[in-house]
Parts: C-alpha cells; sequence; structure tokens
C-alpha cells in the first residue's frame, strides 16, 4: 500500500496537467470567439491554471464561496466569449470525471493504458467518428457534484456576461454621452469659428473689392490733386474708416507734405500746410516711411510714436502705409477709426495692397503731368520758333530727298501768294517754278535749285550760293541762298534746309552805288592826275646798252604799245605778245595788266622783253596781275594820303584865322582879321565884307 499511494499521487498530478492542457487547447481553438487580452494567445496557460484551480478546490471543497462567480467575473471582462465558456465547462467536466474513476479502477493497468489520456469531447457543431459519450459515472450521467459545478459555471458566467453587457452599455451610453456632449460643443465651436471666418471672409471680399474700385476709380484720373484727393474719399467711405489721408514725400527738404485729406478736415489740414518731418522720432506716418513697412496702433493714446491732432479728436487706431513704385517711396497712405483694437494683419496687407495700387497710379499721373509739360514746352518751343520763322520776309523751307517740300515759312508761301501748306509734298515744277530755274542751264550759267540741293544731300556740307535766281510773278528776283543738310537722328541726310533772301534790290543798288563810285574814283583820280600834270609816265631800262630800235621804228613801236595798253584797259584783263618771231606783232614781247581800284581802270603796267624769243609763262603772268592789283591799293593810298594832307592843311589854316579873329577885341578887327587872314591864304589882291540888315541890299 506504501508503493501504491505515491502511484496514485503520481496519476493524479499527471491528469492535472492533462487538464491544463486541455483548458489550454479548448480556448486556443476558440480564441476568435475571445476579446480584449483573452483574444491574445499569451494569456491562455495562466488562464487555463487558474481555471482548472479553481475547479479543483471548488470540487475539494476548499474554495471560496464568491471564488468561481469572481472568477468568471474576471474572466468576462478580459473577454471570454460565449462560445469558448460552454466548451470550456464542457471539457472541464469530460476530463474531471476520467480524473477521478481512473483510479477506482485500480492500479492494475498497465502504465501504458494510464499514460494515455482519453480523447477529447467534440466541439460543439464537429462531427467525430464516435458518438459523444454521456459526461457521468458508469451510468452515463455525471456525478451531482460536477453537474452542479458546471450548472454554476455556466450560472455564473450568464451572470457575469450580462452584468457586463450592462455595464459595458451604460460605459457605452456615457461615452456615447460625452462624445455627443464634446461634437456638440465642437460643432458649435466650429460653428462659430465658421461664422468668424465667414465675417472675416467677407470683410476681406469687401474690402479687396474696395481696393479694386478705388484703384479703378483713380486709375484714370491723370491730375495728381484730384487724384489723391479721390483716394482719400473713396478709402474713408468704402472702407467704413474714421479718417484718411495722404503725405507726400519731399525729399529735398525730408519731409512729408500732406497733399490730400478725406472730407472738409482733411481740406482743412491741406489747406495749414499740415508737415512731419521725415526723422520725427514719434511719428507713424514718418516711421514707415522710413521703415518702408506698413505700422499698425491698435490703441493710439498708448503709444509714444502718435501725435494728436485737434482735428480728429475720436481717433483711437491708426494705420499707415508707404507708397512705393518702382522701390520708390513716393509718399504715406494714413488711415484712422474711432474704435479699439480696430486693424489686424489682414488690414495691414489690404491698405499695403491699396497704397501699391495708388502709388502707381500717382506715378503715372506725375508721369503725364510730366509729359504734358514737357509736351506743352516743347509746342511753346515750336509755335515761337514758328513764329520767328514766319515773321521773316526771307524763304525758310526744308525739302526732302525727292526735292519735296515738308516745311515752308510764311514769308515763301505770301511772295508766291500761297498757303504754307500748299507747298507740302509737292516739288518746284510742280509749284510753277520754270525748269531752267529747277534744274539749272550751263549755257546761262544757272546752277539751278535741284543742282544746289543735291550737292548738299550728297556732300552733307554748307552750299553758299550769293546769285540764285527765282522767278517772281514774271520778273527774275536774285536771291542769297544758304543750303545745309538735314539729318536724321542716326546721321543720316535725309533733306536739306534752306535760308533765301531776296537780295534783288541790295544788287541794284549795289550797281548803283559802284557805278557812282566808279565815276568818284574816275573823276578824283583825273583829278588826281590833272594836278601831277596829266599822269605818270615811268619807263624803266633794265639793260645798259640796249641795242638800237629796228630799222628806225621806234616812234611806231611806241604808237602799236600805246594802243595794246589802251586795249588792255577798255578790256580790264591781261594780254600778252608772244615772240618766236612769228607772233604776227610789229613790238617786242608784251605783257600788260590793267591796273584796276574799285572796278575802274586807272592805267596798266606793261613790261617788254627785247629778246624777240620770248614766251610768256603762266606764273610771270599772274605774278603781273598780282603786282597790279597790289599797285593799284598802293596808288589809292597815296592818293588818299595826299588828300589828307590837304585836307589837314585846310583845317590847320582855318584853325589860325579863327584863332586870330577870337582874339580880336572888337567886330571890325574881326572882320578886318578874317578878311585880311583870308585874302592873305587864297592869294587875291582884293577882298570885301559888306553886312546889310536887309537881304539884298
Amino acid at each position: 500500500m506504501q508503493n501504491a499511494l505515491p502511484a496514485e499521487v503520481k496519476l493524479l498530478s499527471d491528469r492535472v496537467q492533462e487538464l491544463y492542457a486541455a483548458i489550454e487547447k479548448t480556448l486556443r481553438q476558440n480564441i476568435f470567439d475571445n476579446t480584449g487580452q483573452m483574444g491574445s494567445l499569451r494569456f491562455a496557460p495562466a488562464t487555463s491554471r487558474q481555471i482548472v484551480d479553481t475547479f479543483l478546490q471548488t470540487l475539494a471543497g476548499d474554495a471560496p464561496q464568491d471564488q468561481l462567480a469572481d472568477q468568471l467575473a474576471d474572466l468576462t471582462r478580459r473577454g471570454l466569449g460565449p462560445r469558448a465558456a460552454i466548451a470550456v465547462a464542457d471539457v472541464l467536466c469530460w476530463h474531471s470525471l476520467e480524473l477521478l474513476e481512473r483510479p477506482r479502477r485500480g492500479l492494475a493497468e498497465t502504465p501504458a493504458a494510464l499514460s494515455t489520456p482519453p480523447p477529447l469531447p467534440p466541439q460543439r457543431g464537429e462531427e467525430s467518428g464516435r458518438a459523444i459519450p454521456p459526461l457521468g459515472g458508469s451510468g452515463g450521467r455525471l456525478r451531482p457534484d460536477i453537474e452542479a459545478y458546471r450548472q454554476q459555471f455556466l450560472y455564473h458566467y450568464m451572470q457575469a456576461q450580462a452584468e457586463h453587457i450592462i455595464a459595458t452599455r451604460e460605459s457605452v451610453y456615457q461615452n456615447i454621452g460625452a462624445a455627443l456632449e464634446k461634437q456638440i460643443n465642437l460643432e458649435q465651436q466650429l460653428r462659430l469659428d465658421l461664422e468668424r471666418q465667414q465675417q472675416q471672409l467677407a470683410r476681406r471680399v469687401v474690402e479687396l473689392e474696395t481696393v479694386a474700385q478705388v484703384s479703378a476709380a483713380v486709375a484714370t484720373i491723370l491730375e495728381v490733386d484730384r487724384l489723391l484727393q479721390e483716394v482719400a474719399d473713396l478709402t474713408r467711405d468704402r472702407f467704413k474708416l474714421y479718417h484718411a489721408h495722404i503725405y507726400l514725400l519731399n525729399e529735398p527738404e525730408g519731409a512729408l507734405d500732406l497733399a490730400a485729406g478725406a472730407g472738409e478736415v482733411g481740406r482743412q489740414m491741406k489747406t495749414l500746410g499740415w508737415r512731419i518731418s521725415l526723422e520725427r522720432e514719434h511719428s507713424l506716418v514718418a516711421r514707415a516711411a522710413r521703415s518702408r513697412q506698413g505700422v499698425m496702433v491698435n490703441d493710439v493714446h498708448k503709444t509714444p510714436d502718435f501725435l494728436p491732432n485737434p482735428l480728429l479728436p475720436k481717433t483711437r487706431s491708426e494705420l499707415a502705409v508707404p507708397l512705393i513704385a518702382r522701390d520708390k517711396v513716393l509718399g504715406v497712405l494714413d488711415v484712422q477709426s474711432d474704435q479699439l483694437d480696430y486693424f489686424t494683419n489682414e488690414d495691414v496687407r489690404i491698405h499695403t495692397l491699396l497704397a501699391n495700387q495708388v502709388a502707381i497710379a500717382l506715378r503715372n499721373a506725375n508721369q503725364h503731368q510730366q509729359t504734358q509739360l514737357a509736351l506743352a514746352e516743347v509746342q511753346q518751343s515750336q509755335e515761337l520758333l514758328r513764329a520767328i520763322v514766319d515773321s521773316t520776309p526771307d524763304w525758310i523751307f526744308i525739302k526732302d530727298q525727292e526735292h519735296r517740300y515738308r516745311m515752308v515759312n510764311q514769308g515763301y508761301a505770301n511772295a508766291l501768294h500761297l498757303k504754307p501748306e500748299d507747298f507740302i509734298g509737292r516739288n518746284d515744277l510742280e509749284l510753277g517754278f520754270p525748269e531752267e530755274l529747277v534744274k539749272g542751264n550751263p549755257a546761262k550759267g544757272i546752277r539751278g535749285f535741284w543742282t544746289d540741293d543735291r550737292q548738299v544731300m550728297d556732300s552733307g556740307k554748307l552750299l553758299l550760293n550769293p546769285h540764285d535766281p527765282a522767278t517772281i510773278d514774271g520778273e527774275v528776283h536774285v536771291f542769297h541762298t544758304i543750303k545745309t543738310p538735314l539729318r536724321n537722328r542716326e546721321g543720316q541726310v535725309e533733306g536739306v534746309l534752306a535760308f533765301a533772301r531776296d537780295v534783288t534790290e541790295r544788287e541794284r543798288l549795289l550797281a548803283e552805288v559802284e557805278a557812282a563810285y566808279r565815276q568818284y574814283v574816275q573823276r578824283v583820280w583825273t583829278q588826281f592826275l590833272g594836278e601831277h600834270h596829266g599822269g605818270w609816265h615811268i619807263e624803266l631800262q633794265v639793260e645798259k646798252d640796249p641795242p638800237p630800235p629796228r630799222g628806225g621804228k621806234g616812234e611806231a613801236d611806241g604808237e602799236m604799245l600805246s594802243a595794246f595798253q589802251a586795249e588792255v584797259a577798255r578790256e580790264g584783263k591781261v594780254k600778252t605778245i608772244s615772240g618766236a618771231g612769228d607772233n604776227g606783232q610789229a613790238i617786242e614781247p608784251t605783257v600788260a595788266a590793267p591796273i584796276t581800284l574799285r572796278g575802274e581802270v586807272i592805267g596798266t603796267l606793261s613790261l617788254q622783253d627785247i629778246d624777240p624769243e620770248r614766251i610768256w609763262t603762266a606764273d610771270e603772268i599772274a605774278l603781273v596781275e598780282t603786282v597790279s592789283e597790289q599797285l593799284a591799293l598802293t596808288i589809292e593810298n597815296l592818293r588818299l594820303f595826299d588828300e589828307t594832307q590837304k585836307r589837314a592843311s585846310r583845317e590847320q589854316l582855318t584853325r589860325q584865322i579863327t584863332d586870330k579873329m577870337r582874339a580880336s577885341p572888337d567886330i571890325e578887327t574881326i572882320i578886318q582879321t578874317g578878311v585880311t587872314e583870308l585874302a592873305r591864304a587864297l592869294g587875291v589882291s582884293r577882298a570885301y565884307v559888306k553886312l546889310s540888315s536887309k537881304p539884298g541890299e
């Protein structure tokens, strides 16, 4: 018996291990029926031991009264499913029957039989090769205590499952309620946020529309003052602000001058000449211009940068943004609100966008005004130039490469009894000028208008024609014409600019003066030569022993020379008689040049050579001509000097007589002195003075 007891204990221990394994296998087979911790395989070994231990303790009467209920409640909370619970109860009772019956069958069984575990009962719904044996003793029924345990197991599980379901449902309901409450609060908050965002979005849309409207309104305004005033008024009204004004930067003086302000207050400030120094520290406007960024203050009374304005006492918030165009600060847009915390960073962006549009419009307006001023100055200059051009009677005109007129002044038009516009696009032939004056006539010495035009355009140089003929009203007039090339921006000649002055009358007067002067020269030289016994005849013998006269014809040669000199004087040009023996002349080789003074021949310069073979060269003839010209000037200077001396002698004699007369004490002495001195000066024998109170006596 002592050996049998340890064998029975060992057998019981093995059966308990088999029961652990059977329950663990059942839990693993029903793993997908479980949830929570029970749905994990790592909890199966510990859970199977707890179930088996509680079962054995309950059968032995050692388990506390509520242990099974607590255990099933714990397993239910941990996720033991209904199918798994029933399977555990069936396997537990089946193996417990085998565990209790095998020791009573004795130890006579072979170890192999004892060590072979009974087959596990098939799971519900599964088919097997044999029928499910009844759970019980030899009569096929469970023992009352095992049956009671099975019922308690299932009862406590169902009760725990029901309580768990109820608790879970309450928790779910509570969680759902809390979640619903949280969702409602979240939806309310989202609704409030959405409404606020919609309001902000609507405000931004309105502000952006306002920016677009203001930009469109001022885009067509090209007058700076009107443009800025329109911007100030529209900005205040459309953005519903307390005030808005615009400062322009005065760079030379380093200041910001108020250029426009909204409403009557703005106009008053502009009239007062409101100005802010660019370097002023406590000024939002100056700071915006210096920093080139928007400056925002939502409580002006708490910032030192705010400059209070007595004309704007309700200002509470202020925003200043610079007007920048092409990276240059033009001024500052300053807006104000009568509400605290009115402006946001989005307002800074919106008003910066508006300021940029205003800056572009302002730059365009400034450029337009500058362009208009420049055009006005150009137009004024053109009108002045046109007035000057039209005020002269001289002809001023421009022709193109095809000799068509592009511009004609009033003086030229009046001369042809036309309007200046009648010339445009027409040439000289179409205007009625004779063809020989237009194209030239070399046989008559007429160069022609077009010949001069083409010479100027081809050479690119100025041309002076002091005797340019033109026909006006059937009469030929003489013009002094200056033509110069007209160039484009690339320096290419594209026409000719001409100035022509009618010198017909001047030429006539000059001809008369020339004729009168010639008469004068002839008269004074005749007088001068008469005073010198008929003139000068100078003959120079170069050789010491000249050859004798040929054939005794000396007097005849002299007469022929005089006739030759008279011919030179009459024609007024140099003439020669060459040698070579066959010249057909009876006199020696001679060259004679007229001595001309102011167009009047006053003598001749003649040279003869006794060499009968002498040929006069061109250089020699030119030298003789030059000397004759210089000789004429020298002789004229001599005559003028002689005349000056005579005039000086007369003036000296007059002064002497006058001085003696002034020294006389009375009138009789004065008369006597004057008559005596005058008679002595003139060399007369008698002189008389008769004074009478009546003419003719």
